[in-house]
């Protein structure tokens, strides 16, 4: 389950959970009502990641199509294109989400080696 969450934390689709963050029917029999509750709060977290993340890309990719596209007008009239702020600010949230993006993967390598600090001490 927790290979689970890391994958859902960063950005994958689940066969666990619905569109919505909720955990499917067929599993909640197999869940304390606390940790339903925990895993739909971060179902819901990652849901969010997933939105800022496709809309930093958009805002990213818009502008650099237009430039690639030959669009970019040196004349300083205005035009449709897009604004180089939101290609600047996609690749800001995309800095910014690499940070969180990292911290997944290192927080799933810490799990598979097992550190005390995050898994139970075998007794």
């Amino acid at each position: 389950m927790i290979c689970e969450v890391l994958c859902v934390l960063a950005g994958y689709e689940s066969s666990v959970f619905t569109e919505d963050s909720r955990i499917v029917p067929e599993f909640l029999s197999f869940l304390h009502p606390g940790e339903v509750q925990t895993l739909e709060s971060l179902a819901g977290l990652a849901a969010r990641y997933r939105k800022v993340k496709k809309a930093a890309n958009h805002f990213k990719t818009l502008y650099d199509e237009h430039v690639l596209s030959g669009g970019a007008s040196s004349s300083g009239g205005r035009t449709n294109a897009p604004s180089e702020y939101l290609s600047t600010l996609g690749t800001a949230m995309i800095g910014v989400l690499q940070e969180y993006e990292d911290l997944i993967m290192e927080t799933e390598a810490r799990v598979l080696k097992k550190d005390s600090e995050l898994v139970g001490a075998q007794s």
